[in-house]
């Protein structure tokens, strides 16, 4: 299992493409859930100055995930991940 990154998607909401990298390499806390047919993990982790962000991946066929979101994190995004 590998993590990729879809560049263009990940740095739509201006976080650089650095900091989501530092941030996939940094999650501290994970959920797996399902969306129609498609698997799919959202997370928080840590851009390179300590400011905490949302990522979203989707669970690929090869059994890579593939994050597509990030932005700096809601509280209402980390909510539902502590549900």
């Amino acid at each position: 299992m590998r993590w990729r990154v879809a560049e263009a998607s990940v740095t739509k909401h201006g976080v650089a493409l650095a900091d989501v990298r530092h941030a996939v390499a940094h999650l501290v806390l994970t959920k797996e859930y399902d969306e129609g047919p498609r698997h799919k993990l959202g997370g928080i982790g840590f851009d390179r100055r300590a400011d905490a962000l949302e990522l979203v991946a989707t669970l690929l066929d090869d059994g890579d995930w593939l994050f597509h979101h990030c932005d700096y994190a809601r509280p209402s995004f980390t909510r539902w991940l502590m549900t």
